[in-house]
């Protein structure tokens, strides 16, 4: 029998948010409070959310945006009911409404406050919302509250601001926070949450406990509750303690494979960059849905069950990619963020490339890396429009998988080919910038590409203009080869071709008769070339990017056999 529960949360942060057209309007929140009670049984909430602004802009504000998030999915329901000042006068406040074809439309997602007057530069406001949320969903008996920064409609269990920009919702922009949360739970509950566990007190007459949580610089506080799930704890010689869950009702053989895959991912990413931005990571089951899973502040959640695959080394395999993928989102999403108003393809990016690196270092085949960048592939075959600097309210608009296709697909090709061009060195030590001198905050493209030639003292922007900014496409070809002998020299002769408006240096290989194979360079700059070379025995065949580094759209003109002439 589940017994009744409540929970009671308190959550204080320093949020950065903008109004308004970006980037005119800033209000700087100085605190951002949370008091909660969350009733498991009846899934429920009822809270009130306390928020001081701080007006920065130049202009006045009048009204402030909430999300409603929850609201955009099937069956929860989320709703503010009431507004008022720190003087508890009541405000003017409704579900925000716009007119469309002469029609009045309601978004049950967005909210609206209008403030008792206009808040002037430099001034502040102090808010109180009282917000109800009903029919929380529940996942394989867990209760997961997200608070994700990935996209304003979806998973925050709190009201959170918003900006209006040019017609579009965006979420809101905000830098990485201390939080601090109280909460009290069922004695029998247990909690998995964003931050680190600082006290535990059983309150035996009532039949609860109070727990006390902190995480720093984190840009959201998630967490899950469930009866049934237990912890396993283990600290890694960096300090950071890891909490893997797993289900009382099943076997929790995996759990010493989880967190052993996690200390070596943990200990890649030490080596790289010197640290873990938090002091605790929570990994737990409960996706079903998902093959992967996914990760939110400082919480990675697992598929439900890792026996589904055929052996040990599988599973093992698996865990290694994802878990430092998602790791890598800690560092590359949570820690240093992108605005969200294009595909967010330098932190998506990230994440993969320093996934895939950790796993060629383990001499693992990675057919997830390579399937996202064969979706970009395809696509820009197909025609699709893959520029990144595409407004991604836009995008959302098309039947159109672009997160996968360019926030995934082509992230990881551009950071394929920047390893290429810079030397992987360079852009790890770029990357380790990131994480080091540019936390909390947000990169975009024009920063990330001077500290990228900062690292290799190497001109990038012909680079950056026709794979961030523009949306053409590399196709290379070998067209013919001839081969002459003159004083036991064989000359071979290529001709070949640029049909596609992207240009890059391009490797070609020639195999030779004895079966080695030596490399050249072409700049793939002229669309048709004779580029001609000598060696001591006759040429066999010859293949352009035979590593396969550049995403050619067409590689059945890559390779010749040389005619044997010889």
């Amino acid at each position: 029998m589940i017994k009744r529960l409540f929970i009671k949360a308190l959550v204080t942060s320093g949020i950065l948010i903008s109004f308004g057209a970006y980037p005119t309007y800033y209000a700087q929140a100085d605190t951002y409070k949370l008091d909660a009670t969350i009733n498991s049984l009846q899934r429920n909430i009822k809270g009130t959310n306390e928020i001081t602004f701080f007006n920065n802009s130049k202009e006045n504000i009048d009204r402030l945006f909430f999300s409603l998030g929850l609201n955009n999915s099937y069956d929860t329901k989320m709703k503010i009911t009431e507004a008022s000042d720190s003087n508890n006068v009541i405000l003017p406040s409704n579900i925000y409404r716009y007119k469309y074809l002469g029609r009045e439309i309601e978004d049950k997602t967005v909210y609206q406050v209008s403030l008792p007057q206009s808040l002037k530069a430099g001034e502040s406001i102090t808010l109180k919302l009282k917000f109800e949320v009903n029919n929380i969903s529940k996942i394989n008996n867990i209760i997961f509250l997200d608070d994700s920064i990935s996209d304003i409609y979806s998973g925050s269990w709190y009201p959170k601001a918003l900006n209006y920009e040019n017609g579009y919702w965006r979420k809101r922009d905000f830098i990485s926070n201390n939080y601090e949360v109280d909460i009290i739970v069922g004695v029998d509950e247990t909690i998995a949450s964003s931050g680190i566990e600082l006290s535990s007190d059983n309150i035996k007459a009532k039949g609860v406990k109070k727990i006390t949580y902190k995480i720093n610089n984190a840009r959201s506080f998630a967490l899950a509750l469930s009866p049934y799930i237990t912890p396993e704890t283990e600290q890694t010689k960096g300090g950071t303690i890891i909490k893997a869950y797993y289900k009382n009702n099943k076997s929790s053989k995996w759990n010493k494979a989880i967190i052993d895959e996690t200390k070596n991912a943990l200990d890649f990413y030490y080596q790289k960059f010197g640290t873990y931005p938090y002091k605790q990571i929570s990994i737990l089951p409960g996706n079903s849905t998902s093959k992967g899973g996914y990760t939110d502040n400082n919480i990675i959640v697992l598929h439900e069950t890792l026996d589904r695959y055929k052996n040990e080394q599988e599973t093992r395999n698996y865990l290694k990619w994802y878990l430092a993928y998602y790791i890598g989102q800690q560092y590359f999403g949570h820690l240093t963020g992108e605005s969200g108003e294009y595909p967010e393809w330098i932190t998506s990016g990230a994440s993969l490339y320093m996934a895939s690196a950790y796993l060629k270092e383990k001499n693992i085949s990675n057919n997830l890396y390579s399937n996202f960048i064969n979706q970009y592939i395809n696509a820009a075959k197909a025609n699709f429009n893959t520029q990144i600097t595409q407004p991604v309210d836009e995008l959302k608009q098309l039947n159109f998988d672009w997160e996968n296709i360019i926030e995934r697909g082509k992230s990881a090709q551009i950071f394929k080919m920047l390893e290429y061009n810079i030397g992987r060195k360079n852009l790890q030590d770029s990357l380790k910038e990131l994480v080091t001198k540019h936390s909390d905050g947000f990169i975009n493209s024009d920063l990330f590409q001077l500290i990228l030639e900062a690292k290799s003292n190497k001109k990038l922007d012909g680079f950056f203009q026709q794979w961030v900014k523009e949306n053409k496409k590399l196709d290379y070809a070998i067209t013919s080869i001839k081969q002459d002998k003159s004083n036991n020299k064989y000359q071979v002769k290529l001709t070949v071709k640029r049909i596609g408006k992207a240009i890059m240096p391009v490797s070609i290989a020639l195999t030779l008769k004895s079966g080695s194979k030596v490399f050249q360079v072409w700049d793939g700059e002229k669309p048709e070339v004779e580029l001609t070379f000598e060696y001591n025995e006759p040429v066999k065949s010859v293949q352009i990017d035979p590593a396969q580094t550049l995403p050619d759209i067409d590689r059945s003109n890559n390779k010749l056999i040389a005619p044997n002439n010889f």
